[in-house]
């Protein structure tokens, strides 16, 4: 909740994340663990039913020892949480080249397929609308 009421907070109520990206460890904790002894709730459950804002809660494993130490600035291996705004106003992942896979050719006893495809990377027009947490 800290994550997520840090964006409208900070935004003065402008910016009003709904997707929240969790490594498949820590998503996994929170779908499969009840929230009380007396619930037949899970965490995730309880959390999607009581968040003003979250609509999707997803797992990615790209996520797991993505963080940056910010005392370091290099990698520090901890995995990290993003809340963001599911909207293309407020970020997109630029492809100048899609995916695109060749004829397969045969060379000597083998067959192979070549492959090749450009990012340009995701570009957040909105700063304040994505928040990240390291350290989950």
């Amino acid at each position: 909740n800290g994550l997520v009421n840090g964006i409208v907070e900070l935004t003065k109520n402008t910016e009003h994340p709904d997707t929240l990206l969790l490594p498949l460890a820590q998503y996994n904790y929170l779908a499969t663990t009840p929230y009380s002894a007396y619930s037949d709730k899970t965490i995730l459950k309880f959390f999607m039913e009581t968040n003003l804002y979250i609509k999707r809660v997803e797992a990615v494993n790209e996520l797991k020892d993505a963080g940056i130490g910010v005392q370091s600035g290099v990698s520090a291996g901890e995995d990290i949480a993003i809340a963001y705004k599911y909207d293309s106003d407020k970020l997109t992942l630029e492809l100048p080249v899609p995916f695109e896979q060749l004829a397969v050719e045969k060379r000597n006893l083998e067959f192979v397929t070549d492959c090749h495809a450009r990012i340009g990377g995701v570009i957040i027009y909105y700063p304040l609308s994505v928040a990240i947490l390291e350290g989950i």
